[in-house]
This record gives C-alpha cells, sequence and structure tokens, in this order.
C-alpha cells in the first residue's frame, strides 16, 4: 500500500507524543512492506533519532498568529503542492488542530484519495486566547475534517465521545491506542531513587501542581529526587516556582533527549508521574507502564492505567501527595502495579498489534472507496 502520511511535527525534530507516533508507526508500517511517504514542516534538531526507513519530504513554512498564542499551526505550499501532483492510495494526516491537516484534506477530496485522520487529543489546555482560538478552529475547520475524511481514529474512548460534538460521525470513529516500542521499553532488575517526569512545559501538563506536592513529600522522604525532562514555554516559570519553594536539590530538570535516552531514565525511575489537566493518550505512559514503573495520572486517564498505578482529581495537590506517599511507602505495591501495567502494553499496545489494527482500518477505507467508484 502505497501510504502519504502528513504531519506538522515529526521525530526527531519536534519531541513529543505525537511527533513520536507519527515517526514509529510510519517505521513499522515500512517493516510490513508498506511505501510511506511523510511529509512534514522542515525543522531542525539536535537529537540524534531512531533509523528512518520511509520516504521522508520536509517543506519551507512559514508562521500565522496562533504561534504567538504558544501553538505553531505551520504553513507549508509546498507540502500541499507535493500532495497535489504525487500519486498514492491514502492519505493519512494527524490532528484536526493543524492548517498541514486541514489543506491536505481538500487535496485528498480533489484527488478523490480515500483519507483517514488521526486525532492526538481534542484540544490543548493553554491560555485563554489559545484556548479561544482552538475553540473557534474546533467549531469550524475541524469540522470540515472531520466531515472530508473517510476514517476518524481516536486513542481514547473519551476523544472518540468529544469530537462527536464537534460534528464527527459516530460510523466514521475507530478506536485504536497508541503503539509503544516494547523492546526498547521494557523492565529492569533495578531502580534509582528518582521520580520520572516526561513532557512538554505547558499549562495542560499540570507541573505547578506537581512542585507544590513536593514540598510536602520531601518531609517524609528526604532522600527522594524528581526528574523533569523537556522544553517549553513555561519551563523557566517552573524552574522560578522550584527555586521559589527552595526546592532545588529535589529537583533535575533535563532537556529534550532521545527516545534510547528515555528509555533508560524510564528502567532505572522508582515511578513515573503525569498530572496533567487533560491529555489525549500519552506515549509517556505507556513507555513508563511498558517499563514496568508504576504510574500516576489524573483521572480521564482511568481506562489506560487500571492496576497499573493511581488516578487524581486533575489540579488536586492533594490527592498527588497522597498518591505519592501511597507508592514510595509501599515497596510490594509499587512492585505489583509496575507488572500490571507491563502485562497492559504487551497485551493490546505493542506496536505490532496497533500496526494490524490501523491496517484493518486502512483496508476498510480502500474497500469503501473501491464500493463509491463503481
Amino acid at each position: 500500500m502505497k501510504i502519504y502520511r502528513v504531519t506538522q511535527a515529526l521525530y526527531p525534530y519536534v519531541v513529543g507524543g505525537s511527533p513520536i507516533h507519527c515517526h514509529e508507526l510510519s517505521y513499522y508500517q515500512s517493516k510490513k512492506n508498506h511505501q510511506v511517504t511523510v511529509l512534514t514542516a522542515k525543522r531542525n534538531s539536535n537529537i540524534k533519532g531512531s533509523a528512518i526507513n520511509y520516504d521522508l519530504k520536509q517543506f519551507k513554512w512559514f508562521k500565522l498568529p496562533w504561534d504567538f498564542f504558544g501553538m505553531e499551526n505551520p504553513i507549508c505550499p509546498g507540502l500541499w503542492w507535493e500532495l497535489l501532483k504525487s500519486d498514492f492510495d491514502l492519505l493519512h494526516a494527524h490532528s484536526h488542530l493543524f492548517f498541514t491537516t486541514f489543506f491536505s484534506m481538500i487535496i485528498s477530496k480533489i484527488k478523490n484519495k480515500p483519507s483517514v485522520v488521526t486525532v492526538h487529543g481534542v484540544k490543548a489546555v493553554r491560555n485563554k486566547a489559545t484556548n479561544l482560538f482552538q475553540e473557534l478552529w474546533l467549531q469550524v475547520l475541524s469540522r470540515y475534517i472531520f466531515k472530508m475524511s473517510d476514517k476518524i481514529i481516536c486513542l481514547t474512548k473519551a476523544d472518540a465521545e468529544e469530537i462527536k460534538n464537534y460534528g464527527a460521525d459516530a460510523e466514521k470513529i475507530e478506536i485504536i491506542s497508541n503503539g509503544i516500542n516494547t523492546q526498547l521499553f521494557s523492565p529492569c532488575d533495578y531502580h534509582n531513587n528518582y521520580i520520572l517526569w516526561v513532557g512538554r512545559f505547558v499549562e495542560e501538563k499540570g507541573l505547578k501542581y506537581l512542585v507544590d506536592a513536593v514540598e510536602d513529600i520531601i518531609k517524609d522522604f528526604p532522600n527522594k529526587k524528581f526528574v523533569l525532562v523537556g522544553e517549553g514555554p513555561l519551563r523557566e516559570e517552573i524552574k522560578d516556582r522550584i527555586d521559589k519553594k527552595n526546592l532545588n536539590k529535589f529537583f533535575e530538570i533535563r532537556n529534550n533527549c532521545s527516545q534510547e535516552e528515555i528509555a533508560k531514565l524510564m528502567k532505572e525511575c522508582e515511578l513515573f508521574v503525569l498530572p496533567s489537566l487533560q491529555e489525549g493518550f500519552p506515549k509517556s505512559l505507556l513507555e513508563a507502564m511498558a517499563c514496568g514503573k508504576p504510574v500516576i495520572t489524573t483521572n480521564g486517564l482511568n481506562e489506560i492505567v487500571g492496576d497499573a498505578g493511581i488516578t487524581v482529581t486533575p489540579g488536586s495537590v492533594e490527592e498527588l501527595k497522597t498518591a505519592l506517599k501511597t507508592f514510595l511507602s509501599n515497596p510490594s505495591k509499587e512492585k505489583k502495579a509496575g507488572e500490571q501495567g507491563r502485562k497492559y502494553v504487551e497485551s493490546g499496545w505493542s506496536w505490532d498489534i496497533v500496526t494490524d489494527k490501523i491496517e484493518e482500518a486502512y483496508e476498510s477505507v480502500l474497500k469503501g472507496a473501491y464500493v463509491k467508484s463503481r
């Protein structure tokens, strides 16, 4: 199958759940002998990425005012021209929140080619201006994207329900989870004395609540350390918050790093914490579970976590403190939750399983396109 994938960002040029998802999905689909071409906005990277076995085409782009609201939304005329003149069996676009997807879906209709869109979280929680802009986008452009698509892949049941509010046809929706490299992210027989967080320093990740919780946690667990990995617009603000609370010796903040380095950090941490206000289907959570680590995250991700961790109310410092103390004071509970998480990932979230499910979704779309053409 000749697959054209469109994404506004791709690992290793951008580190994040959706960019990594697009890279890894393309890699595993190519291993299954599909012809995969990825079209994306051109960026530079200091991260050493994993092997690329697919065709990659990057295009110059320019910015619109949304960038000033903290979310890049590339305009890529070259990408759309490449798509317009190319031959492919199916278009797979990622995220309904970007111009790359919107115009690509229009081109797929012009060319009468079947299309799939993956929802990587319905919306982000940022500042008021961004949130307002997103809502307008969802009410107008996302509706057109969902209408033009032949199949809508959601990573969670919650997202599948929410996008119906923005015009998504329930018959088009299919729930297929994120995939994980279960060989790279695997358990080891020891851990170091730190709690790990990985992500972008943005409002919806709820990091300020973690910092506030740590202020109390260190009274009972003074030997524990919290390692934060990532970049983003609120990084300096979080560092200032840590400094003002005199917590510097309990925190270590690292820059973005490769998947191999993240895997090492995951394997060697004691537990993983993700106190997000809102999430789609965070890969970092699955990566920690694949490494056999207990996880703490927020309500809304219960369908992912199950018995592999503890979920708390978003923004609740008290519940976050209780969850941390529950695990840190009970090694046997940590071990049991970690083992359960590894079982969950192996049973349904390995890339071999996920790519097969996506291929089945493609086949149903191509079959439907064939029927329509007759």
